[in-house]
């Protein structure tokens, strides 16, 4: 099973043994400008799963599951769409819709980032700077002190968010105003409706970064939808329900 992160985050914030837990062999893939992966500029939401399929051809798996958190859900989406007979279900958790694209998902975004879709729609470039300008600022911020964007009870989930942080920071704006502008300010390349294998929604009614409303769109969407929406768990829903998610995409996977 592969795993992508979301935005400015990396690797470094894992989901501790929820894998070993489930039964799973968890990799985790990081993104161009994440991590060690060189940038790449230019690149499109399809470019990703050619690196999958290059990844899975170099680890001899002919197929494979992918799972996709927040900035991250894009790239699954992406994954199940293009890699059809390699990709025997998705999930993606807490993630973002193709806003550029779809009504209902740009209703549901927060207002500062359906500003900045609309803005797209009139200039795309400047949009582009915009979110290059507001990457670069958190870069400093974060850079200075990341502890004001983490507020957690679990000190190694802090510490290992917190870690990751730094280490995008220290990277520079690359890797989130690439996910930013392709999340947000781009069309996808394919549509949800096409995608042939199942995917498995999650999201919690109280995520303020990325609204329920998103969820729910997406999955009103895709042909096999299995949503799982709960009440509680917030954006960091991924690392309350860890095993309980990839246990659903395991057995699935077993099954498609």
């Amino acid at each position: 099973m592969l795993f992508f992160h979301g935005t400015w985050l990396s690797q470094v914030a894992h989901v501790g043994d929820a894998p070993a837990r489930a039964g799973v062999r968890l990799l985790y893939v990081d993104r161009p400008g994440y991590g060690r992966s060189d940038a790449l500029p230019g690149r499109t939401l399809l470019d990703w799963p050619r690196d999958v399929a290059a990844v899975a051809d170099a680890l001899e798996l002919d197929t494979f599951a992918v799972v996709g958190y927040s900035g991250g859900a894009s790239h699954a989406l992406a994954c199940a769409a293009a890699l059809p007979e390699r990709v025997r279900c998705a999930a993606v958790v807490s993630g973002v819709g193709p806003a550029l694209e779809v009504g209902d998902v740009t209703a549901a975004i927060r207002p500062e980032r359906r500003q900045q879709v609309e803005r797209a729609r009139l200039d795309p470039d400047q949009a582009w700077r915009l979110v290059a300008d507001e990457v670069a600022a958190e870069v400093e911020e974060v850079t200075a002190n990341p502890d004001p964007f983490v507020s957690l009870d679990d000190p190694g989930l802090r510490q290992r968010i917190e870690a990751a942080l730094r280490e995008t920071a220290a990277r520079g704006p690359e890797g989130p105003v690439s996910d930013l502008a392709l999340n947000y300010l781009r069309p996808w390349g394919f549509r949800l409706e096409d995608i042939a294998p199942p995917v498995f929604v999650w999201h919690a009614e109280n995520d303020e970064d990325v609204p329920v409303g998103v969820g729910r769109a997406v999955a009103d969407l895709l042909r096999e939808a299995r949503p799982r929406f709960t009440r509680a768990g917030g954006h960091l829903l991924l690392w309350t329900r860890a095993e309980e998610i990839l246990v659903d995409v395991q057995t699935a996977r077993n099954t498609a």
